[in-house]
């Protein structure tokens, strides 16, 4: 799986992790990401496309991939969200999970035909 660098912009200005924080919004073919200090001056922004498109566990790995090759820790940050945009995917918070509604929730992103 590789991917491919559509822009990256990137400030010299140095700020501490913990006055940063991280932005990533996942899709089913890539990902775009911003790093801002927490006073709101943008540091980072970059969009990245994937080829193919990879299961939820090769999109993560690509992420960390990409934060290697730019030399971006992932520790540390004030505040970090994840927003995943695309149909083939649905994250359930643990605490609303019950098991056996699994169909009913991947209906709210995708059709599956009822099998008797």
């Amino acid at each position: 799986m590789s991917y491919s660098t559509l822009s990256f912009i990137s400030s010299l200005k140095e700020v501490p992790a913990y006055d940063k924080n991280l932005s990533i919004c996942l899709s089913a073919n890539g990902f775009s990401f911003s790093i801002t200090s927490t006073k709101n001056e943008l540091l980072t922004l970059a969009e990245i496309g994937f080829e193919g498109q990879p299961s939820m566990a090769d999109a993560i790995m690509m992420v960390k991939q990409v934060f290697a090759d730019k030399n971006i820790v992932l520790l540390g940050f004030h505040k970090a969200q994840l927003v995943i945009n695309a149909d083939y995917y649905t994250w359930i918070p643990e605490s609303l999970y019950q098991t056996g509604n699994d169909r009913q929730y991947l209906t709210a992103v995708c059709d599956i035909p009822k099998v008797h």
